[in-house]
C-alpha cells in the first residue's frame, strides 16, 4: 500500500553520533511529517559526518544495534549527501537528506516516489537498495557503493571508450532500462554521471530521483525533467504531448554517442542552444574521430525526434553494432585500466572538456545595463584548443557571467598595495597550484560596486550564474539562496585544535546549516532579511535609488532559463569562502576549489586546481581555455595575469597581512 502523503514510512532504525565515552539517543517519531510544527526539536548530538567519525544505528527503543564508520564525502546536491560508510568489513553509500528540506508536501513526495521506485528494482546492472531510516535530523538511504566512480568521472581521465568497451556497457545498461520498463518504471534521467561501475566493471544505473512509475498503458507523463546534453525532444516540449518509455531510449542513444565520440551529440556552450539542436536532432560525427558505420546508423535511428520512431530496446541490442565484432561477455581489462584513479597522463589529458551538465534548474541572468562610469564590453564564449586528446574535440567553457556588489563597512584587511582581502593565508597556495582528482569547474563572476548604504551586516553580495544569491558576511559567515526550492546554506566559521606531537594545531573549517527561506531562524533574521534585500538589487542589474551600480564580470552567454523547481534537479551549491580586492582586479576563491580573478580592465582569469585548466577572457570577451601548464609556452597576456595572481596570493601567505 503507498505510504499516506505527508508522511515518511520508513524501517524504525535511527543514526545518531557517539563518543567513546556516551550513546546517544533520540525518540524521534518513525515518520516524517510536512507540517513544520510537527517536527520535534532535535535531541541529543547532530550527526556532522566527518571522515572517521562513528554513526550507531539505533532501534525503535533507543537500542545500539549496529556502528558505521563515515568515510569520505562521494557526492553532494541541493537535495540531498552522499557519504562512504563502512560496516562489518563492508562498503556502503549512505545517501542522507536534511529533513528541513522535507517540509513542503511535494518535496516530501518525490522523496517517496525515489523510495518507493528504488527499493523494488531488483537488477544485477542497477545499484542495490539496502534500507531507509531516519533520525531527528535527516532521512538516511543505504545503498551499494560502486567503488569504481561513475563514467562520468571514467570520462574525464580517458573520454572516448572503444568499440569492445562501449558494446560491453550499453549491452548491460540495456538490460537494466528494459527490466525498469517491465516494471512499469521510466528512470528520466540516464546519462553518464548516473551509470556506476561496481569492483568487477559491471553496469550498474543509480539515481531514481527523476523516475516516474506508470500506472496504465498508455500513461503519458508531462513533467518537464532531465539533464541538458541528455533530454529527448518530447521533454523540452512539456505538456503538449507528454512523454513516456521512450525518453529513455533517447538518452541510451546519447550515452551510445558520447562513449563513442568523448562528448554529447547536441552539446554547447549555451543550454538554449543545446534545447535547439535537441528539438531539431542536429548533430554531427566529428570528421577525424573514427566511429563505426554500423554505430551511426543505430545512433540515427535512436536520436529520432518522433518517440514512435525510435527502436525498441529489443531491435537495439538485435542490431549489427552488436554482433559485429561479437561483444565482449565480460570486462575488457582496458576499462579496469582507466577506471583507476592513478594512472599516468598526458598533458593533452590534462585538459578539461565541457563538464556533463547537472539537471536543469538555473534561472537566466538578466540583462545588466552599464551606467556611464561602469563599462560591459559584450562578447561571446568562445572555443579553442582543438588537439585536445588528439580527438579535434573543442574545450568549451561551461561558466558564465554573475553579478555581485560590496557594500561599505566589510570588515576586512588592507596590507600593502591596497590590498582587501578576506582570503585565508594557509588554503590559498593549496587550491591555486595543487591538483586533485578531476571536478567541473564552475564560476562565480562579481565586480566591485560603488558603497551601498551602511548596514550591520554588510559584506560581499553576489549571484552565481545559477542563479543563487550568496552573502560572504563580515564576521566571516556565508549565506547562499537556492531560489528555485528555496533551500539557504549558512556556513560558520568553526575553530578545532588537535594535538600534533607536543603542539596544538589549530583548523578552522565552515560548518554547514540548511534551512528553508520560509522557515528561517529567529537569530538569522537579520542576515535572511539582507539576503533578500540585496538580492532585489542584483535582479534589477541597475539601481540609482541607493546609488548601487549593479555590474557583471563576465557579461557574455547567459545560461537557459529554468524549466521546473525539482528539488532533484538542483546543482552543488558554489559559494565564495575568500574574496579578496586590490588595485587591479577582484579576487575569489570558491567552495569547489575554483579561483576567479576578474581584472578592472574586464579581463578575467579562471582557474581550476583540480581539472588544472585556466579559462582566461579578454578584454573583448574572447575566451579561450587551456592546461595550466601549458600557459608559459602559449600565451604571454595570459601567463603575465597568471603572475599577477600568484604573487599578490604569495605576498599574503607570506607576509599574513590579511
Amino acid at each position: 500500500m503507498a505510504p499516506k502523503i505527508g508522511t515518511l514510512n520508513v524501517q524504525p532504525h535511527r543514526y545518531t553520533t557517539v563518543t567513546a565515552t556516551n550513546t546517544v539517543t533520540s525518540t524521534a517519531p518513525a515518520f516524517i511529517s510536512s507540517d513544520s510544527a510537527s517536527l520535534q526539536p532535535p535531541r541529543g548530538e547532530k550527526p556532522d559526518f566527518r571522515e572517521g567519525s562513528i554513526l550507531s544505528e539505533l532501534d525503535k527503543h533507543g537500542r545500539v544495534v549496529g556502528y558505521f564508520r563515515c568515510g569520505k564525502m562521494l557526492g553532494r546536491g541541493g537535495f540531498a549527501k552522499c557519504y562512504e560508510v563502512h560496516q562489518d568489513g563492508m562498503e556502503y553509500a549512505l545517501k542522507v537528506v536534511d529533513r528541513t528540506l522535507l517540509l513542503k508536501n511535494k518535496t516530501l513526495q518525490k522523496l517517496h516516489s525515489e523510495i518507493s521506485i528504488h527499493k523494488r528494482m531488483k537488477h544485477n546492472h542497477i545499484v542495490e537498495f539496502i534500507r531507509t531510516f531516519q533520525d531527528d535530523w535527516n532521512v538516511y538511504i543505504l545503498l551499494e557503493k560502486c567503488s569504481n566512480q561513475t563514467l562520468m568521472e571514467i570520462s574525464k581521465r580517458r573520454p572516448r571508450f572503444t568499440v569492445p568497451e562501449t558494446q560491453y556497457i550499453t549491452l548491460q545498461a540495456l538490460s537494466a532500462i528494459q527490466y525498469m520498463h517491465e516494471q512499469c518504471v521510466i528512470h528520466r534521467d540516464l546519462k553518464l554521471g548516473n551509470i556506476m561501475m561496481d569492483a568487477n566493471m559491471c553496469v550498474k544505473i543509480g539515481d531514481f530521483g527523476l523516475a516516474a512509475e506508470l500506472r496504465y498503458d498508455g500513461e503519458r507523463k508531462r513533467t518537464i525533467c532531465g539533464t541538458p546534453n541528455y533530454i529527448a525532444p518530447e521533454i523540452i516540449e512539456g505538456a503538449r504531448e507528454g512523454h513516456s518509455y521512450e525518453v529513455d531510449v533517447w538518452s541510451l542513444g546519447v550515452v551510445l554517442y558520447t562513449l563513442l565520440v568523448g562528448e554529447p551529440p547536441f552539446q554547447t556552450s549555451d543550454v538554449r542552444a543545446t534545447y535547439r539542436r535537441i528539438r531539431q536532432c542536429r548533430y554531427e560525427f566529428p570528421p577525424n574521430v573514427e566511429v563505426p558505420s554500423s554505430a551511426k546508423e543505430l545512433i540515427h535511428r535512436i536520436l529520432q525526434s518522433r518517440p514512435d520512431q525510435r527502436p525498441t530496446l529489443a531491435e537495439i541490442r538485435a542490431h549489427v553494432f552488436f554482433r559485429i565484432p561479437p561483444p565482449p561477455t565480460t570486462a575488457p581489462a582496458t576499462l579496469f585500466y582507466i577506471g583507476s584513479r592513478h594512472h599516468s597522463r598526458t598533458e593533452g589529458q590534462e585538459r578539461q572538456q565541457l563538464q556533463e551538465q547537472q539537471p536543469t534548474c538555473h534561472l537566466p541572468l538578466q540583462t545588466v545595463k552599464a551606467s556611464a562610469n561602469v563599462h560591459v564590453t559584450p562578447g561571446t564564449l568562445q572555443s579553442v584548443d582543438t588537439n585536445t586528446l588528439g580527438s579535434g574535440r573543442y574545450v568549451k567553457s561551461a561558466v558564465q557571467g554573475a553579478t555581485a556588489l560590496t557594500a561599505r563597512g566589510v570588515s576586512s584587511h588592507r596590507g600593502k598595495n591596497g590590498v582587501t582581502s578576506s582570503l585565508a593565508p594557509q588554503t590559498v597556495e593549496a587550491q591555486l597550484f595543487t591538483a586533485a582528482d578531476g571536478a567541473a569547474t564552475e564560476e562565480v563572476a562579481a565586480a566591485p560596486m560603488r558603497p551601498h548604504q551602511q548596514l550591520d551586516e554588510e559584506g560581499l553580495c553576489y549571484r552565481l550564474n545559477t542563479g543563487h544569491t550568496g552573502v560572504h558576511f563580515n564576521d566571516s559567515t556565508k549565506m547562499v539562496w537556492e531560489p528555485i526550492t528555496n533551500r539557504v546554506e549558512y556556513y560558520m566559521r568553526v575553530k578545532e585544535v588537535t594535538s600534533h606531537g607536543n603542539a596544538n594545531v589549530v583548523h578552522a573549517r565552515d560548518q554547514q546549516h540548511v534551512f528553508h527561506m520560509d522557515s528561517f531562524p529567529e537569530s538569522l533574521t537579520k542576515k535572511v532579511t539582507l539576503i533578500k534585500y540585496f538580492k532585489t538589487y542584483l535582479s534589477r542589474g541597475r539601481s540609482s535609488q541607493a546609488g548601487v551600480d549593479v555590474v557583471r564580470c563576465s557579461p557574455y552567454v547567459s545560461r537557459a532559463p529554468a524549466l521546473l523547481s525539482d528539488p532533484h534537479m538542483i546543482e552543488d551549491i558554489v559559494y565564495v569562502k575568500r574574496w579578496l580586492i586590490t588595485p587591479e582586479a577582484i579576487i575569489f576563491r570558491l567552495s569547489n576549489r575554483t579561483i576567479q580573478v576578474c581584472f578592472h580592465d574586464k579581463a578575467e582569469v579562471i582557474l581550476s586546481s583540480e581539472s588544472r585548466v585556466v579559462t582566461y577572457t579578454n578584454g573583448a570577451g574572447e575566451r579561450v581555455t587551456m592546461a595550466l601548464s601549458s600557459v608559459a609556452s602559449r600565451s604571454r597576456e595570459i601567463a603575465s595575469r597568471l603572475q599577477y595572481t600568484k604573487d599578490i596570493l604569495c605576498e599574503l601567505i607570506q607576509k599574513r597581512d590579511i
